[in-house]
């Protein structure tokens, strides 16, 4: 049996959004330069700029924040993260520590991507309807929230590709060493779980054959 005849059950006709057609893939190259030396706070923010990607500190993040989603926000302690901000529709990085390395800006292009996609749910829908899970405190439902699935199943395909994945075969055949995927697979739902394998699959294939 093939490696990924495991995920014919979930091949169902539904189109997965590219995190490209942002206009930001030059800023991604920059992000994911290993010759780019540590940079601070300013000189992200100043990168990030021209792309309508927001850089902000934590206290600002939290200054901003709704009081009814600041006890499920991240803790103060979370080095980075990203997130779509509500009132502008923008990608916006918060950042919590004071340099940026190679290692750190590659995880920052991760969620960045991530956030791109959520960015692309959101421009499918009416105005005013929000994407995402919002209480990440709680893990199996913010997993399960269908928008994330898909914006997750990426995240996943980052790892696999960035740990030797070169065909969709080896990425499927690679899931299961993947920390983020065993996070994910401890946590969602089973109804969940098929999509995110159905996802998984699609996005194998549009990042190393250029198609879904």
């Amino acid at each position: 049996m093939k490696a990924n005849s495991n995920f014919n059950n979930w091949l169902i006709t539904e189109a997965i959004i590219d995190w490209q057609g942002h206009g930001m893939e030059e800023l991604m190259d920059a992000l994911m330069d290993p010759n780019l030396r540590g940079i601070r706070f300013e000189e992200l923010r100043s990168m990030a700029a021209p792309y309508g990607v927001e850089v902000v500190r934590y206290d600002q993040f939290m200054r901003e924040l709704p009081e009814e989603n600041r006890e499920s926000a991240p803790p103060p302690n979370a080095p980075f993260f990203a997130l779509i901000n509500p009132e502008t529709e923008r990608p916006r990085i918060v950042i919590n520590v004071p340099m940026l390395f190679a290692r750190e800006r590659k995880e920052i292009a991760k969620m960045l991507k991530h956030e791109l996609i959520h960015l692309g749910q959101l421009n499918r829908r009416p105005v005013g309807m929000s994407v995402g899970g919002m209480d990440v405190s709680d893990q199996g439902e913010y997993l399960s929230n269908k928008d994330e699935t898909m914006a997750f199943a990426h995240s996943v395909v980052d790892d696999l590709i960035s740990m030797g994945a070169r065909t969709v075969e080896e990425g499927v055949r690679m899931l299961p060493t993947s920390r983020m995927w065993q996070w994910i697979k401890d946590n969602a739902s089973e109804a969940a779980l098929k999509r995110y394998r159905k996802y998984v699959y699609f996005y194998l294939k549009l990042e190393l054959e250029g198609e879904a």
